[in-house]
């Protein structure tokens, strides 16, 4: 039977793509007309309107989102979707860094890219600063590091029982 695994450089491709389609999608989700006009039009008064609007209370997104379910917010799409963007971050980074296949560090470094496409949306107006999506995201990386953990130890039991 042939191994499946994929390669360590295919791995890093693979974090690449998903690095790129992450920003595509969380950062970089208006046309290319609309990231026209909003570069044109930044000024530094951008950043004190992005902290006037940013949500530093923790859960208050989260529980719109909730009481309002069914009220066309999207609320769907906003709360799974903050969680399912960030599963791979949590499972590829221990799968191409050894060292990151610790959870803090792994966290920190997730920690580090959440927070960096926070602060990002907060002074370029391609976005909104909010405390739940830095929640929501590390929940993701989190649950992604669960299966990180799940799939490593279900590959130890399948590898040593062909060996036996």
């Amino acid at each position: 039977m042939k191994n499946r695994r994929l390669s360590k450089g295919q791995l890093w491709i693979l974090f690449a793509v998903y690095l790129i389609l992450l920003l595509k999608v969380i950062v970089f989700k208006m046309s290319l007309l609309e990231m026209k006009w909003i570069i044109n039009s930044w000024s530094p008064e951008v950043i004190k309107q992005g902290i006037e609007h940013a949500n530093l209370q923790p859960f208050r997104t989260i529980d719109m989102y909730v009481r309002y379910w069914n009220r066309g917010l999207g609320s769907f799409e906003n709360l799974v979707g903050n969680v399912i963007a960030f599963l791979p971050m949590g499972y590829l980074l221990p799968r191409i860094c050894r060292w990151a296949g610790n959870l803090f560090v792994c966290v920190g470094l997730g920690a580090v890219a959440v927070l960096g496409i926070e602060v990002f949306q907060l002074v370029s107006s391609f976005g909104a600063f909010d405390v739940d999506d830095i929640i929501l995201n590390m929940t993701g990386i989190l649950i992604g590091y669960i299966i990180f953990l799940l799939v490593m130890k279900n590959w130890r039991v399948i590898v040593s029982i062909k060996t036996k």
